[in-house]
């Protein structure tokens, strides 16, 4: 059920809201990001305006909060905050990049995220979609944490977060600023008319436990002629069994104007939103310097995407993955 006010404050946000009012007064702040958040909330929704809070990083990886180092911080308000911090290899790769800076703002509807002040893929939420979230993360096995108890609240927390990082020896520094419009078109979106959308091509992909699969919801003859491509799409039954695991039972994936729309065991998660290719491909070169590995492989993703996207979004092709039950 969509939730458009919050009626009673629980023992959680209370303690968020302490904790957020302690990062104030311990962190270096400013001005928060784009239009303040309670503009854009219903007249009757109780929304915590946060003002941004920034978190700097040394060439080893090392974060404070306003000159202050986070071991330091964990200690006064009883979190451990260690996680924070970054490796010097993350802090080169995202030197090569040029990539400086970070900025984060959570809405009542959805978080914008921009790189270098320039727009990244927002996200467009509601109530469902954060919960399915929440548990499809769970069901993966993912410790949340905190950060489980967090998740729902965010269209009440007004966030603005800032991660800078040491600029690159002969660059030149780039200003913290953002526009204004992708706020707008975040504020405009509704998630609940986009799940309603139906794909123009709904497409199938129907695994058998021994890994091979069927594609349904096109012409045979059609799909006789894709077959061939897809044939490395098989999957073993110890593959299988890994998803069992995971406890996926169908992933759907569907494009539509501005952005993709992606569903685990029938539940939409949040709404990706972008206007141009660039901003997909910035949030890959940015995930490509968190990894952990050879950030090749993310980059092998530029070219298809660049060819089939506009495509798929043009003909709104959507397709479903099913997975066989244990």
């Amino acid at each position: 059920m969509r939730r458009t006010k919050l009626s009673v404050m629980s023992g959680r946000f209370l303690l968020i809201a302490l904790l957020a009012a302690m990062l104030l007064v311990l962190a270096g702040c400013g001005a928060r990001l784009g239009p303040a958040t309670t503009t854009e909330a219903p007249a009757d929704a109780l929304v915590v305006d946060i003002p941004t809070i920034y978190i700097d990083f040394d060439a080893d990886g090392n974060a404070t909060l306003g000159g202050i180092p986070v071991a330091q911080l964990g200690d006064a308000l009883g979190q451990d905050l260690s996680s924070i911090s970054l490796d010097a290899d993350t802090i080169a790769k995202l030197q090569r990049l040029n990539i400086q800076h970070v900025q984060i703002a959570t809405r009542p509807n959805g978080a914008l995220i921009f790189i270098n002040g320039k727009p990244a893929p927002a996200l467009v939420w509601n109530d469902a979609a954060l919960a399915a979230l929440v548990s499809t993360l769970d069901a993966m096995g993912q410790d949340l944490g905190a950060a489980g108890g967090i998740l729902p609240l965010l269209p009440q927390l007004g966030l603005n977060i800032g991660l800078r990082f040491p600029v690159a020896d002969g660059k030149s520094a780039i200003p913290l600023t953002v526009p204004d419009a992708p706020f707008d078109a975040v504020a405009k979106a509704d998630l609940d008319a986009i799940v309603a959308q139906q794909p123009t091509l709904p497409l199938e992909i129907n695994y058998a436990p021994d890994g091979s699969f069927e594609l349904a919801g096109i012409p045979p003859l059609m799909a006789g002629m894709i077959q061939g491509p897809l044939a490395a799409a098989k999957l073993t039954p110890d593959n299988l069994t890994s998803i069992q695991e995971l406890g996926l039972e169908s992933v759907g994936i569907r494009t539509a104007p501005g952005g993709l729309l992606v569903s685990i065991n029938g539940q939409p998660l949040p709404f990706l939103q972008f206007t141009q290719l660039t901003e997909l491909f910035s949030l890959i070169d940015l995930a490509g310097a968190f990894g952990s590995g050879d950030s090749g492989m993310l980059d092998s993703l530029k070219g298809p995407l660049e060819q089939a996207l506009p495509l798929l979004q043009q003909f709104g092709i959507g397709m479903t993955v099913n997975f066989p039950g244990q």
